[in-house]
């Protein structure tokens, strides 16, 4: 990890997650502690079972959690993209339970636990930030628990792929196609859905076949996003 080269004023809007409606004088001092970092591709921002000490606020990238089988195979949780907050669990000083890797470069606004965990007790506007913050997780959780136990993989594949567009993750147009660049293999993305890699397979060949998507080299290219995530709407209707 390295000190982002666009300089310390990149955390000029100090993560709005935690920070929002605070007072000019007391975000002021909250940007004296915050340092700009940028993660390559393949970094390891926190490993599972350690104590980072820092929270960290995604402002562009992607980050995957993941954890050790009992086989000892790396598995893969869920994606962070851009306004998630990863290492929130050094506020309370305890270990982070997955390990945080950057499968893009990602870069992030680093805040150290101890100076979040004192505005939390300065600030109550703080705490009520955080609270609605965790509000937003624990419903993500659950739209994705729904979302596995109702949709077929086709359609849970089409949900990632509007979550992680509607986070800021997605590229720029190439020629009216959309590009969404995950760097994972569709193992991965199978473990993220809750099925199989031969299901994933088959749900991608589908949607390459309906002329929606395209998918090489670990990077989708939405074709026709407006149609492939209104197959959600009526999936839901």
């Amino acid at each position: 990890m390295s000190l982002d080269s666009v300089g310390l004023g990149d955390c000029s809007a100090l993560c709005p997650v935690a920070f929002r409606d605070i007072p000019q004088e007391k975000l002021k001092e909250l940007h004296q502690s915050a340092k700009p970092a940028c993660i390559e591709p393949g970094e390891i921002l926190i490993l599972g079972g350690t104590q980072s000490g820092t929270v960290y606020w995604i402002k562009a990238g992607l980050i995957k959690l993941t954890d050790q089988t009992v086989a000892g195979k790396s598995q893969t949780f869920s994606l962070c993209g851009p306004g998630r907050l990863v290492g929130i669990e050094s506020i309370l000083r305890r270990s982070a339970p997955l390990t945080s890797e950057a499968i893009l470069r990602t870069h992030c606004c680093a805040i150290p636990g101890a100076v979040l965990r004192e505005a939390i007790e300065r600030l109550p506007q703080v705490s009520f930030n955080l609270l609605e913050y965790f509000h937003q997780e624990i419903e993500n959780i659950y739209n994705r628990i729904t979302t596995m136990s109702h949709y077929s993989t086709e359609l849970r594949l089409i949900s990632l792929l509007r979550e992680l567009s509607a986070s800021g993750s997605m590229g720029d147009l190439q020629i009216h196609k959309r590009v969404l660049e995950l760097s994972l293999t569709q193992s991965e993305i199978a473990e993220i859905l809750g099925t199989s890699r031969v299901s994933v397979s088959k749900a991608i060949n589908s949607l390459r076949r309906a002329g929606l998507i395209e998918f090489k080299n670990k990077v989708f290219y939405l074709v026709n996003p407006e149609l492939l995530f209104k197959m959600l709407s009526c999936e839901a209707a």
